[in-house]
């Protein structure tokens, strides 16, 4: 069993769907199963058909957004026709509605029948109106369409939390029969391996960490406000992400009168992150409901029980999913800065050895559930199903 990976993305690229990708094509490619990877940089229109999208837009922003996809998507299907045609596969494996939409739509996977899962980490079409797209727009009609379009041509969802599936089978007609729940994972003992590592200390203990992108859904903005709440002015903040929202969170920072103790440290290497958040008080994931779009299966999450350190999170999504409050980590009420302020105070008032068995706890459920041997083996079995499924259509026809 062969596939390709295919994803809009350019790499390398910051973020959770990133890293999610990079450790699939890894670990297909270590089991043999890797027939080649297609990237957001195969899908780079130039400059001269990026002229001609201006022309067919009459210069028009919000269509020459919406030509530009359609360019995009092509590309894309030209480069996985390219690859399959050196690299005969059983499945195209798609990380996103655009990649998705060029892979059902690209002559060779036509031609061959190929299936094309697609892993769905969040709703497109409500995340581009987080970052400031008009709703009912041209541009956002057309991501909506490419979405449904890409949807009803996939034969296998891997949705990343239940979340993600509700919205699949409610808002897009997809049969539940044909969507796999699987959680996303990292490389346990990688991350605990850089996460022991000698580095030197950005900023003097006892911090927490926010390893977040400075977006509206993320809620950094919640984290700063709980500073304020905090008694021991020795506590700082370590805001580990970069992003549009960066120039407004540091004047909230300031106005609370805590920028001081608030460090925006901007996109850290894996190598630089994963220390300072093991040295630290804890990591918070202090997300919030915005635009539709609720946090999913946070890496960010599961980096933290692998690297030994308590987790606060918000209790929505798949947050909710992956920590049990008080046993692996502990849960606020999303965007409520008190709580927020009351679990970061109990983390740093908690003892050894409640600390210790915290941490065990959330150590054991990340190896059990999301390591990368068995989110890996749960992959496989997903695309297994999705060539029975084929096979078995195929004889019914």
């Amino acid at each position: 069993m062969k596939a390709i990976l295919a994803t809009c993305m350019k790499m390398p690229h910051s973020g959770g769907a990133s890293t999610h990708f990079d450790l699939l094509a890894r670990s297909l490619d270590t089991a043999g199963m890797l027939a080649g990877r297609v990237l957001g940089q195969d899908g780079l229109p130039s400059k001269t058909r990026k002229a001609f999208c201006a022309l067919r837009a009459y210069g028009a922003k919000d269509a020459m957004r919406a030509e530009l996809l359609r360019e995009t998507a092509g590309l894309l299907g030209r480069s996985i026709d390219k690859c399959l045609a050196s690299a005969p596969a059983d499945l195209v494996h798609c990380h996103d509605a655009l990649s998705a939409y060029a892979a059902v739509n690209a002559a060779g996977i036509k031609e061959r029948t190929l299936p094309v899962v697609q892993t769905v980490h969040g709703p497109w079409s409500r995340e581009v109106l987080t970052s400031g797209v008009s709703a009912g727009s041209l541009f956002h009609r057309e991501v909506r369409r490419i979405e449904e379009a890409a949807y009803a041509g996939c034969a296998r969802f891997i949705a990343v939390d239940r979340g993600q599936a509700e919205i699949l089978i409610d808002d897009f007609g997809v049969s539940r029969e044909k969507i796999s729940v699987i959680h996303n994972a990292v490389d346990c003992a990688e991350i605990r391996a850089l996460a022991l590592r000698h580095h030197k200390s950005l900023l003097p203990p006892p911090y927490f960490v926010v390893p977040r992108r400075l977006v509206p859904k993320n809620g950094v903005h919640v984290a700063i406000a709980a500073m304020k709440l905090l008694a021991d002015d020795k506590v700082h903040l370590a805001i580990a992400g970069d992003g549009p929202l960066a120039s407004k969170l540091r004047r909230e920072a300031e106005v609370a009168g805590v920028l001081p103790r608030v460090h925006f440290l901007g996109n850290l290497s894996r190598e630089q992150l994963m220390p300072l958040m093991a040295s630290s008080a804890g990591v918070i994931v202090p997300s919030v409901p915005s635009e539709g779009v609720v946090e999913a299966t946070s890496l960010a999450v599961i980096e933290s029980f692998a690297c030994g350190v308590p987790v606060i999170a918000s209790n929505i999504g798949g947050l909710a999913e992956l920590i049990q409050h008080g046993r692996t980590g502990l849960l606020s009420p999303s965007g409520d800065t008190h709580a927020l302020a009351g679990n970061m105070i109990r983390l740093l008032r908690m003892g050894v050895a409640e600390r210790t068995q915290l941490c065990a706890a959330a150590r054991d459920a990340a190896l059990a559930k999301w390591d990368v041997k068995p989110w890996f083996a749960s992959v496989s079995q997903a695309y297994e199903k999705t060539l029975d499924g084929c096979m078995l259509s195929a004889k019914q026809q």
